[in-house]
């Protein structure tokens, strides 16, 4: 089982390899791009921020308002935004208000903008310039840049800052997705694979069983014919013993003389049925006609067995199926023996053997209202030497089953205890192939 497990395995590494490469490639590329834009966005603020002082910033927004100076600053910020490309180049005062929008009229809400940027505008407001984290808005991807305009005494009068939006990151956003993608697709395949995997092996497995048991089989089939050829020229000088004392010293009112030849009888029988598990060999196929062979088996099965129980036979007299007579015989015949067997309990139980062409083959149906079988017992019905009756050899249904694949046919079991059980024999109809 261990041996098994080393393709599932393999897989689930390869899958987990392809995420952490993935999530490495994804976070390599995230940062070189946040790097190439971070250094264009200070660029551009450095060209901005060289144009401006901060005389022109005071005029702009002092009580005398100066209109040239509010103008100046702001064809040179849309001017610039327009060059470069960025999302938003705005200056901001150390609050993180708008500068340009301050006046005595009116004091705007603090912008996000100062809050995106984080420690980037913390650090821009003490006199550093400094490059913000990835962040998202709007579901975009977006990048600040800082840098502090300061006043001629070297403290901080405001802060420019260059925002760089989706137009830079859109790249980034479709690497993911590709990511996600190319991580499912994977994630189906190697599903795919282990569930193909898992059925190989299983079906190895069954395989490895069945060699297994055909092993067994073989090796327990020529012990039996050893056994059995050794035990039937004994039982022939019991039997012809039997028989001589019988004629010598035997009474009609002492049953006690019939004991012997018929108990031979019956280990001969046996031992005939374990011959035929030893061999397991099927003639040449030729067309059977079953309705004749359907009427003499009736007329063989002994009084014993149908001890008053009713046996129906509906079979087309023109129904012809392509089989070896003997072996075909065989499988009706211990068919039959292990229906009546499930009656014996039940008096008013019977049995009835209906056959019917379906397209290129003919099924033959034995049912009986005996018994049944629980579970357990019909998933073990055709297994060689498993019966639950006293007097069985567990040989019958293995037997009808085995001949029967190896005539070209199949044979199914339904049966429920307390119901009966149904068994259906289907064989190729004369003439096909």
């Amino acid at each position: 089982m261990r041996g098994r497990l080393w393709l599932p395995l393999l897989l689930a590494l390869a899958y987990l390899l392809l995420n952490i490469g993935g999530y490495w490639y994804y976070r390599r590329a995230e940062a070189t791009l946040m790097d190439t834009v971070g250094r264009r966005l200070t660029e551009v603020s450095r060209l901005v921020a060289a144009r401006i002082d901060s005389e022109v910033l005071w005029a702009a927004t002092d009580t005398a308002f100066d209109p040239e100076a509010y103008i100046y600053l702001d064809t040179t910020l849309s001017g610039a935004r327009e060059r470069s490309g960025v999302a938003n180049l705005t200056i901001l005062d150390l609050a993180g208000h708008d500068w340009l929008s301050i006046d005595t009229l009116a004091k705007p809400n603090e912008r996000t903008l100062a809050s995106a940027a984080g420690s980037a505008f913390d650090a821009a407001c003490v006199g550093v310039a400094a490059t913000s984290e990835l962040y998202r808005s709007r579901e975009d991807y977006f990048l600040a840049a800082c840098l502090p305009i300061k006043n001629p005494d070297s403290s901080v009068a405001a802060v420019l800052v260059a925002e760089a939006g989706n137009d830079y990151f859109a790249a980034l956003e479709e690497l993911s997705f590709g990511l996600i993608l190319l991580d499912v697709f994977a994630g189906a395949l190697l599903a795919v694979v282990g569930i193909i995997w898992a059925g190989v092996q299983r079906r190895l497995a069954h395989a490895e069983l069945a060699a297994v048991r055909s092993a067994q089989l073989a090796a327990m089939g020529q012990m039996v014919a050893t056994v059995a050829h050794e035990l039937k020229n004994p039982l022939g000088i019991i039997k012809n013993s039997a028989e001589r004392i019988r004629k010598k010293y035997g009474r009609p009112d002492e049953p006690l003389f019939d004991f012997i030849p018929d108990e031979v009888d019956r280990l001969d029988a046996l031992l005939r049925r374990y011959l035929q598990f030893a061999r397991l060999e099927v003639g040449a196929l030729e067309p059977v006609k079953l309705e004749p062979l359907v009427a003499a088996l009736r007329e063989n099965l002994p009084a014993e067995t149908l001890a008053g129980h009713s046996f129906q036979a509906d079979v087309p007299k023109d129904l012809v199926v392509q089989a070896d007579p003997a072996a075909l015989r065989q499988v009706l015949l211990n068919l039959l023996l292990n229906a009546f067997a499930a009656c014996t309990e039940n008096h008013e139980a019977g049995v009835t053997l209906a056959a019917a062409r379906m397209g290129q083959q003919v099924d033959i149906a034995i049912k009986d209202t005996g018994a049944g079988m629980d579970a357990e017992t019909l998933r073990r019905a055709a297994e060689p030497f498993f019966t639950t009756r006293a007097d069985g050899s567990g040989l019958g249904i293995y037997l009808a089953q085995t001949l029967t694949e190896r005539m070209a046919g199949n044979m199914t079991i339904r049966s429920e205890a307390g119901a009966g059980t149904q068994v259906t024999v289907s064989l190729p109809a004369a003439g096909t192939e």
